[in-house]
């Protein structure tokens, strides 16, 4: 059984995944096991690698992370394993987390853009949410054109106004939403 990530590719409609691990094997780390994948023709990620210390995994994570824009998949970060398997039981787990594994998510992007319009809508649910249009910006792969503004309390405690400058990134690399007002409209506060 192959278990992997799924990762759309940017330019492409194509579904395409890193294999990462292989069950009811009897290897012995990461590192064998990810070559046994691509024996058997499974992509696995292009730049896995074996660190000796701590130093040497902060400046691999700092060289990925320039990276990231010039790949042809989204990614959101890397995951640190340690690569003998034989240390996993005696490392354990939380109740949520392996401890023999850590992901290192990267800084969001962001991207600048301008409110055009700022609207309420009512969900799905009858709630009332309050949207902003905003000039549209591409940001890691789609594009945007409308931020959620939360509730009024949002819109308020930010002074926003139609035609400010602001700075949005996706929440979890999925969700935007405003960071940051650059600079305020003439009308604004």
């Amino acid at each position: 059984m192959v278990r992997g990530q799924c990762r759309e590719r940017r330019r492409s409609l194509a579904v395409h995944f890193f294999a990462y691990q292989l069950f009811n094997s009897d290897l012995s780390n990461q590192l064998t096991c990810l070559q046994e994948l691509e024996k058997l023709g499974f992509a696995v990620s292009p730049d896995y690698q074996v660190l000796k210390n701590i130093e040497k995994v902060g400046n691999f994570i700092k060289k990925q992370a320039k990276k990231r824009e010039k790949l042809d998949f989204e990614s959101d970060g890397i995951v640190v394993k340690v690569n003998d398997y034989n240390a996993y039981e005696k490392l354990g787990q939380t109740s949520r987390f392996p401890r023999w594994a850590i992901a290192y998510k990267f800084p969001a992007l962001v991207a600048v853009s301008q409110v055009k319009n700022i609207y309420v809508e009512v969900s799905r649910n009858g709630r009332i949410t309050y949207v902003a249009e905003i000039e549209p910006t591409i940001l890691q792969g789609s594009k945007i054109s409308k931020v959620t503004l939360h509730n009024y309390a949002f819109i308020a405690n930010l002074k926003l106004n139609v035609a400010d400058e602001i700075v949005i990134k996706k929440a979890g690399d999925v969700i935007p939403q405003i960071t940051q007002i650059i600079k305020l409209n003439k009308n604004g506060v």
